[in-house]
């Protein structure tokens, strides 16, 4: 099988020292297309300088609508927290992960 594979990360997260990364929450978001397929790579909130924390409400990179699902890595908020505003945004795909990060993340 030959899959047609793209991927495109959140433009905050892949640019910044990984320190700085660490330190700030990096508000994880990454799309991978896969086959035609468009899936999330977690679905974080930024987190540390007000700066960062106002680009929570700035509108996602990408259309929400045309997203097909989320696979979340664990349920740290600068992985999960946009989530909600995801789904209230137009997502409706399933969300997959481990049973423990589903625990934590409700």
């Amino acid at each position: 099988m030959d899959a047609q594979i793209e991927a495109r990360g959140h433009e905050a997260s892949g640019n910044a020292p990984v320190s700085r990364r660490l330190r700030h929450g990096d508000g994880a978001k990454h799309q991978v297309t896969v086959n035609g397929r468009r899936i999330l790579l977690d679905c974080g909130f930024f987190q540390g300088l007000k700066a960062l924390r106002l680009r929570n409400w700035q509108p996602p990179p990408f259309d929400p609508h045309r997203i097909d699902a989320v696979v979340l890595s664990h349920a740290h908020i600068d992985h999960s927290g946009y989530l909600p505003l995801l789904v209230c945004n137009g997502f409706h795909g399933p969300i997959f992960c481990t049973p423990g990060t589903a625990t934590t993340a409700r």
